[in-house]
């Protein structure tokens, strides 16, 4: 799977198989802790092993009515994490109201 904006491993995991009960083996097979914030564009594995775990029901619901986990009430402006681990990719101009806590390391969006 080819990781949108603003998704986790989580939220690829349950995009790809219905289920966050196949996230231990989806990590294992991408060599990957639960908690990574993979790049935007890169691939994720969902191997047979992880589809033997998902939930066919759900995995049928989002696949037919293109639900796509973690891209939802984002801001246009946004930023991404690129392959570098770089997030900045706005100008700093346009950044000061979205994120008024960034010394902290704090990212807060607008509903």
């Amino acid at each position: 799977m080819t990781v949108q904006p603003n998704q986790s491993l989580l939220d690829v995991i349950l995009q790809g198989c219905g289920s966050i009960q196949a996230g231990m083996q989806v990590a294992a097979d991408n060599g990957m802790a639960l908690s990574y914030m993979p790049a935007i564009g890169s691939e994720i594995v969902i191997s047979a092993a992880a589809l033997t775990i998902a939930d066919p029901g759900t995995l049928q619901y989002i696949q037919q009515n293109g639900v796509v986990f973690g891209t939802k009430n984002l801001p246009d402006t946004a930023p991404l994490i690129t392959e570098d681990g770089s997030e900045d990719l706005i100008s700093e101009d346009s950044s000061s109201d979205l994120y008024p806590d960034e010394g902290s390391g704090i990212v807060s969006y607008p509903l």
